[in-house]
């Protein structure tokens, strides 16, 4: 992939990290494209969709705890983030504790 190629003239391009957890995720190395996202937020921890994007894969893990933290992270970041309310409120509905909006 040209993502990694990128990472190994510059480690820190965070949109190669996103592009090639995308990449991954598309091909259902999920755990592979988690890694990624955590190297992204170590170099920039609010990056715009990434703590939405590692919720929607560890959600897809069965991770769910971890996916409800990382919804949380998104709307710490972004209030306005629909997407990462949305998916938070419909793992918290699933057990029973739904946020209010």
């Amino acid at each position: 992939m040209h993502y990694q190629k990128a990472l190994g003239i510059r480690h820190d391009y965070c949109d190669a990290y996103k592009n090639l957890a995308v990449a991954l995720g598309n091909k259902g190395e999920l755990e592979k494209a988690c890694r990624q996202l955590y190297k992204l937020l170590e170099f920039r921890p609010d990056y715009p969709g990434a703590h939405r994007f590692l919720g929607d894969l560890l959600r897809d893990r069965g991770m769910i705890e971890e996916a409800k933290k990382e919804y949380g992270r998104e709307l710490e970041n972004y209030p306005n983030d629909k997407r990462a309310r949305r998916n938070l409120n419909a793992l918290l509905t699933k057990r029973g504790m739904q946020k209010q909006p």
